[in-house]
């Protein structure tokens, strides 16, 4: 038989809720535990808005503002917004996070897909702004003249449509765009 008698010697108590709230905390890990939030929440309907390609208010950006703000654990609104979201827009923000539903982006470009009659390098550069989309959120114009967009014509969009459809494929990628941010209130008629 093995006998022990141990005592434990305290040798004082530490806060370390203040930690979390400090300013010197690594602003990466706080930045993480907001995508971590954002990643288990999808559920939360803001969140799935902005997956979904559907329009949000500003009341939904409101909402999950306060919640990724509880989430972050600051307490200083400003250096929440500064650090944090990097002064991008709540829902850019969470689009980029998130991505876009593959079927919400093949919805967003199907009324242009049915208007014409397309060769197999036009599908693919359409997918490939779908599947840009999909992984990444929002597509910035800039973005469509760099690589990968390049990569099969150096024109991009211009070597594969005429000028009004390439016209109407931007349209489509600003109206997707649009949607990670707040929709304009409609006047209220008389």
């Amino acid at each position: 038989m093995v006998y022990t008698n141990f005592e434990d010697d305290i040798q004082g108590v530490h806060d370390v809720t203040a930690v979390y709230q400090s300013p010197t905390m690594d602003l990466a890990q706080y930045r993480k535990k907001i995508e971590l939030y954002i990643k288990d929440h999808q559920d939360q309907l803001t969140i799935q808005k902005l997956k979904r390609n559907k329009p949000i208010t500003q009341a939904d950006l409101d909402v999950l503002d306060g919640l990724l703000l509880d989430a972050s654990g600051m307490s200083d609104v400003e250096a929440y917004r500064h650090q944090i979201l990097q002064e991008k827009p709540l829902g850019a923000f969470i689009r980029q996070l998130v991505g876009l539903d593959l079927n919400a982006a093949k919805e967003a470009f199907s009324s242009f897909l049915d208007d014409g009659i397309y060769n197999a390098e036009q599908i693919n550069f359409v997918n490939q702004v779908i599947d840009h989309l999909v992984h990444n959120g929002v597509l910035e114009m800039a973005q469509i003249f760099e690589p990968p967009f390049t990569d099969y014509h150096g024109e991009s969009a211009y070597g594969f449509f005429d000028e009004g459809k390439v016209v109407e494929l931007f349209g489509v990628i600003r109206k997707v765009n649009a949607n990670a941010n707040v929709v304009a209130d409609e006047p209220m008629m008389a």
